[in-house]
């Protein structure tokens, strides 16, 4: 998978900067428009890998095992949100109604 993103790397840096200023949201000084548009990046491939992988028999404990194992392989085994896999009769229920 390429994650590779175009663009002046000092007008990024710029836009950064102005980001956490007006931003009403906390953002560190680690905060990268690149970083954040990587991320994006991997988060939809790796969705669209793991929906391509997911075939009659399996499981939604399967999926959320794949997913972690694809999020794994492109560096990103932490994350922000607990990973939460739907399809079948449970495609509807909220995050609450597990």
């Amino acid at each position: 998978m390429n994650f590779s993103h175009a663009g002046d790397e000092a007008s990024t840096e710029t836009r950064d900067v102005e980001v956490q200023k007006r931003s009403t949201c906390k953002i560190g000084r680690g905060f990268s428009i690149l970083g954040m548009l990587d991320t994006r990046a991997k988060t939809l491939a790796v969705i669209r890998e793991a929906a391509s992988r997911i075939e009659p028999g399996v499981t939604e404990d399967d999926a959320v095992k794949l997913t972690k194992s694809l999020l794994a392989d492109v560096g990103m085994a932490r994350t922000w949100h607990s990973l939460i896999v739907r399809f079948g009769a449970t495609l509807a229920r909220t995050r609450r109604g597990r």
